[in-house]
C-alpha cells in the first residue's frame, strides 16, 4: 500500500522528465512537499484533449464517474485485477495517469506482526522524479458540481521493499513505458502487463525516517532524514 508521498522538484524540472510542453501554461501549485495524504492534491500527467501531456492537480481518493454518490474514496488500485472488477475497470481502459512523485513512505512492520516499527522513504537512485502507475476519473451529480480524483495501482513488492514486511509496493512505470501507458487507444491489459511488475530493487534506494510522519501535520525536509530510531 502507498499512503504517503514526497514531491518537491520543480515544475520545471518536471515538465523535462514527462515530456511537457510550456510548463507555464499549467495551473498546479508545486510548491515542495514532503507528507502528502489521502484527500489531498497530487501532480498528475495524463494525455489531453488534443493528445498532448498535461500536468493537473487531481485529489487522491478516487471516485468512479459511475457512482451514484461519492462513497468510500479508493487510493490504491491494485495491478492483479484492475481491469476486471469496479470501480477500476473503465478508468483502466481510457483514463490512465502516471502519478509525479519523488518518492514514497512505507511502514516498516515487526515481524509477523501488523505493528509498524517505522517508517522508510523510498525514491530512485537516479534522483530523477519517478511516475506511478494511476488511474483518473470525473466524478459528478449534477452540473457544476464535480470532482476529479485519482488512485495509485500497487503490484507485489521488489526486494527492497519486501524486506520491510510488504506485501505490496506502487508500480513504477519506466521512461520508455510512458507514452504506451497514457495512449488511451491501447485497452488490451496484456499490451500493458509488462508495466504492472515489480520495479527492479537496483534502481532503488531507501532510508528509515522514523514515525514523524505519522503525523499528518508535520510536512518540511526533516521528515526524510535518515535516523536510527526504531
Amino acid at each position: 500500500m502507498c499512503g504517503r508521498i514526497v514531491l518537491s522538484s520543480s515544475i520545471e524540472s518536471i515538465a523535462a522528465a514527462f515530456g511537457i510542453a510550456d510548463p507555464a501554461r499549467h495551473l498546479i501549485d508545486l510548491a515542495p512537499r514532503y507528507n502528502i495524504k489521502p484527500g489531498e492534491a497530487l501532480a498528475i500527467v495524463r494525455t489531453g484533449t488534443f493528445g498532448d501531456r498535461e500536468l493537473v492537480p487531481l485529489t487522491w481518493g478516487f471516485i468512479p464517474r459511475e457512482a451514484k454518490v461519492p462513497g468510500r474514496r479508493q487510493i490504491n488500485a491494485r495491478a492483479e485485477t484492475v481491469d476486471k472488477i469496479w470501480p477500476w475497470r473503465h478508468a483502466f481502459r481510457e483514463r490512465r495517469c502516471l502519478v509525479v512523485v519523488d518518492g514514497f513512505y512505507e511502514p516498516e512492520k515487526y515481524p509477523g506482526t501488523k505493528k509498524t516499527k517505522q517508517q522508510w522513504f523510498f525514491r530512485l537512485k537516479s534522483k530523477r522524479p519517478m511516475a506511478l502507475a494511476g488511474l483518473w476519473d470525473q466524478w459528478h451529480e449534477g452540473k457544476p458540481d464535480y470532482a476529479a480524483t485519482c488512485a495509485v495501482i500497487t503490484t507485489t513488492p521488489n526486494e527492497l521493499i519486501a524486506s520491510m514486511g510488504h506485501e505490496r509496493m506502487p508500480v513504477i512505470v519506466k521512461e520508455r513505458d510512458y507514452t504506451r501507458w497514457l495512449d488511451p487507444k491501447i485497452h488490451d491489459r496484456t499490451m500493458l502487463d509488462d508495466i504492472l511488475v515489480p520495479y527492479p530493487s537496483d534502481l532503488m534506494e531507501g532510508w528509515p525516517v522514523g514515525t514523524r510522519v505519522n503525523n499528518p501535520k508535520l510536512d518540511d525536509a526533516s521528515l526524510i532524514a535518515q535516523t536510527d530510531d526504531e
